[in-house]
C-alpha cells in the first residue's frame, strides 16, 4: 500500500480523507504485523475508524503520532516531526502535513521493504 497517492488533497475532500485514513491505517497494521513476526509487539492504535467530529480527528492525530513515535523508537530512528501541531482546515498546513507524513512512510516502507 502506498500512501503517496494521498500526497495532495484538501482537508475538506471527505472522500479522499476517508480513503487516506483507511490506507494509512492498513499500512500501520502491516508495519505492526511485520514487527510482530520479528517478536516485537507494539501497542495497537486504531487508525482506521474515524468519526466525523473535531474531537475524533484530534484523537486520531494524537494516536497516529504516537504510532509513529513508537515505530521510531523500535526501529532506532530519529523522532518523527511533530504531526500534532497542525490546523487541519488550513490548506497550506494540511498540505505540508501530508508531505511530511508521506516522507515518513517512504522511510518506513524502505526499512520494511514494502
Amino acid at each position: 500500500m502506498d500512501v503517496s497517492v494521498f500526497g495532495d488533497f484538501t482537508y475538506d475532500n471527505e472522500e479522499a480523507w476517508n480513503d487516506f485514513v483507511l490506507v494509512n491505517g492498513l499500512q500501520h497494521k502491516l508495519y505492526n504485523y511485520m514487527l510482530q513476526e520479528l517478536g516485537v509487539t507494539l501497542a495497537g492504535y486504531d487508525l482506521i475508524d474515524l468519526d466525523d467530529t473535531k474531537d475524533s480527528r484530534e484523537d486520531w492525530l494524537s494516536n497516529h503520532y504516537k504510532a509513529h513515535e513508537t515505530l521510531a523508537v523500535v526501529l532506532h530512528l530519529a523522532a518523527p516531526p511533530d504531526l500534532l501541531d497542525i490546523e487541519l482546515n488550513d490548506d497550506n498546513q494540511f498540505s505540508n502535513w501530508l508531505q511530511i507524513h508521506q516522507q515518513i512512510h517512504q522511510q518506513l516502507d524502505s526499512i520494511f521493504e514494502v
